[in-house]
């Protein structure tokens, strides 16, 4: 796991295998985090999130509390 400056990782949270948590992102309670998974600048999840193996959350993405993402998503942003 690598915890990038400015991230933050809550307590409770597991994190997989082979994850970042890239500058800036939150990461709040109790979350999951499956093994390679990439948490990229400025995302938020909230408490209870549980992101499978491999899944790829965009910059500046907000998850909502208790949402599963699954293996392998690829969660990003609209365009304007």
């Amino acid at each position: 796991m690598q915890v990038f400056p400015h991230a933050y990782v809550g307590s409770e949270t597991q994190v997989g295998f082979g994850s970042i948590v890239n500058t800036g992102a939150i990461v709040s309670h109790e979350c999951v985090l499956g093994e390679c998974v990439n948490i990229s600048p400025g995302a938020l999840l909230a408490g209870r999130v549980q992101v499978g193996d491999r899944a790829l959350i965009g910059m500046g993405v907000t998850v909502n509390l208790q949402v599963q993402v699954g293996a392998g998503a690829r969660v990003g942003t609209a365009p304007p």
